[in-house]
Formats: structure tokens, C-alpha cells, sequence
């Protein structure tokens, strides 16, 4: 029913973006009530996915019915919810649909910038931080994820900047949490530092 509710302002253009957020909360919401019997995390996961996946073929390209920062904070803080310390699933998702690793980073960065303290009660306050990493990571890991040499340069010293940024704010906090991102963070810090185009 709720698919085919956005199928129909999709169709006839109606641009409701109130309407289109509720639209995929309840998306999201039935799927997740589909599996309320199924205590496996990953098997949750992996049903959103998949719905996200067959929806987002059809409507990523316009962003008015596929409203990418709200979805990805919604995956996100059901993530941090429920743990399991996986932190790529959305990610993965979304690039699987043509969501390229400038523009998830891009969604990611703001909603950090957000400091909003839903991570907090949602159980972890780091998670966009581990998740922001892990996106860094995949583009250390595979450059040429980002196609052209002039992009790929531009996208290293965003990722360059953010990185400092968000090793200026760890510090800040030295807690045994903050310890092991700092690490990681100075790792990708690094590897960035290293890639030749």
C-alpha cells in the first residue's frame, strides 16, 4: 500500500516532501514489522536492504522521492539501536542503487554536523563516526571507485579536511571510545596521504 502511495505522487509529480518521509517511514516500519518475530539483526538488515534496494532502482535518481539524507538517518539510527557493530550495511546499500562515495560522505558529513543527540540515546554517540569511516575507508581501499583522476583529487582533500576535523573534535574528548577512532582515523589520515593518481 505504502509503495504504491509513492508510486502515485511519483507519477503524477506531486512534490509533498512531509508526505514522501512518511511515506518511507512507513516503508521502513512495515518491512521491519514483517520481521518482528526474527530476532537476527543481520536478517533485518538485510530485508530493509533489499526493500531500499527494488525502491531505490526505481526513484533515486530525483531526489524528491528519494529523500537520501532522511532515509540514511533513519537506517542509521535503527542501526545504532540494534547494534552489531556493522557499520557499512547502509553504505553498501545505497551505493548498490548509484549512490557514489562523494555523496555519501557528503549526507554522512552533515548528519554528524547535526550533533544531534538521538546517537547518544540511541546507544552509541560515535556511530556516525564509525560510519564515516568506514565510507573513508572504502574510498582509501579503492580509489578508482571515484572515476575520474580530477575527481578522485578533489574527493582526497574533502576527505582530507574531514578527516582532520574529526580527529580536532576527538581529541577533544580522549575517552577509551574516542582512543580506538583516533586510531583509525590518523590510519585512513595516513593512507590518504599516500594515494597517487
Amino acid at each position: 500500500l505504502w509503495e504504491c502511495k509513492l508510486a502515485i505522487l511519483a507519477t503524477a509529480g506531486h512534490p509533498d516532501p512531509m508526505l514522501i518521509q512518511n511515506i518511507w517511514t512507513n516503508i521502513i516500519d512495515h518491512e521491519l514489522d514483517r520481521m518482528v518475530n526474527n530476532l537476527d539483526v543481520a536478517a533485518k538488515k538485510r530485508s530493509i536492504s533489499s526493500k531500499i534496494e527494488s525502491l531505490g532502482r526505481l526513484y533515486s535518481s530525483s531526489s524528491k522521492y528519494f529523500p537520501l539524507e532522511f532515509l540514511v538517518r533513519k537506517l542509521e539510527v535503527f542501526s545504532c539501536r540494534n547494534g552489531g557493530g556493522e557499520y557499512t550495511w547502509v553504505p553498501h546499500c545505497l551505493q548498490k542503487i548509484g549512490v557514489d562515495l562523494p555523496r555519501l560522505l557528503d549526507v554522512y558529513n552533515r548528519i554528524y554536523l547535526a550533533k544531534e543527540a538521538t546517537w547518544l540515546t540511541a546507544g552509541d554517540e560515535l556511530h556516525i563516526l564509525h560510519v564515516l569511516a568506514a565510507v573513508l575507508n572504502m574510498f582509501v581501499e579503492s580509489p578508482l571507485s571515484v572515476s575520474s583522476s580530477a575527481d578522485r583529487r578533489q574527493f582526497t582533500v574533502v576527505c582530507q579536511d574531514a578527516v582532520s576535523a574529526y580527529l580536532g573534535e576527538l581529541y577533544m574528548k580522549q575517552t577509551e571510545d574516542t582512543a580506538c577512532m583516533i586510531s583509525r582515523f590518523r590510519d585512513i589520515q595516513a593512507r590518504l596521504d599516500r594515494l597517487r593518481y
